[in-house]
C-alpha cells in the first residue's frame, strides 16, 4: 500500500469510529454512514476522461476505497462519481450551483471539481484545477457563499471533518460550551 493509500484509510477509519461514536448521542441519532463500493478502474478512467486530467493521488486513494460515501464528509456526503457524471443524479445540480456561483462573482466554482455536498444547496467541496498542489494534487475547497477554506489535499480535508466531529462529542458530553 501506498503511503497516500494508507493515509487515506486511516482518516477514513477514524472518521468511521468516530462518526459511529457521535451517532450514538441522542442529538445525532440521524447520523448516518453509508459507505459506497469501491470506484473501478473502467470507472476511474471513464471519469477522468470526461474531466480531461488525471485524478489527483489522495483523491483517486479514496475513490479506490469508496465511491461515494454517505455521512463521512460530515455534515454531508462524499460523492459518487457516476453521480457526477452527465445524468448522475447530482450532475444538474453541481453544475447549476457553478453557473449561480460564478455569475454572482465567485469566480473559483466556475471550474469547480465537486467531490462532496454538504448537506446545503450552496455547500460544497471540491478540487480547484486552478490551483494544483503538492504531488499531484489539487488543492481542497471547502466552499459557501460566506466562507471557504482551502486544504493541501483530501487528507487534510477529512482531517478537519475528524476534528469537527471530535468537538461535537465533546460538546455533547459537556466538555466543552459555545463559549469555548
Amino acid at each position: 500500500m501506498k503511503k497516500i493509500e494508507r493515509r487515506v484509510a486511516d482518516v477514513i477509519r477514524a472518521l468511521e469510529t468516530r462518526l459511529k461514536e457521535l451517532s450514538s448521542l441522542p442529538d445525532y441519532a440521524h447520523v448516518r454512514l453509508v459507505p459506497g463500493p469501491p470506484a473501478t478502474d473502467e470507472a476511474l478512467a471513464a471519469y477522468e476522461r470526461h474531466l480531461g486530467r488525471a485524478l489527483p493521488p489522495s483523491y483517486r486513494a479514496f475513490l479506490e476505497l469508496h465511491d461515494g460515501y454517505r455521512g463521512l464528509a460530515y455534515p454531508g456526503d462524499m460523492l459518487a462519481i457516476g453521480d457526477l457524471l452527465p445524468g448522475g443524479k447530482w450532475a444538474a445540480r453541481a453544475a447549476v450551483w457553478r453557473e449561480r456561483s460564478s455569475r454572482a462573482g465567485a469566480e473559483e466554482t466556475r471550474e469547480a471539481i465537486p467531490i462532496a455536498n454538504l448537506g446545503q444547496p450552496n455547500s460544497w467541496v471540491f478540487l480547484d484545477p486552478t490551483q494544483p498542489a503538492a504531488l499531484g494534487e489539487l488543492m481542497v475547497v471547502e466552499w459557501d457563499p460566506e466562507d471557504t477554506t482551502g486544504y493541501q489535499d483530501l487528507v487534510a480535508f477529512l482531517e478537519e471533518c475528524l476534528e469537527t466531529v471530535e468537538y461535537g462529542i465533546a460538546e455533547a458530553n459537556g466538555l466543552v460550551s459555545d463559549d469555548d
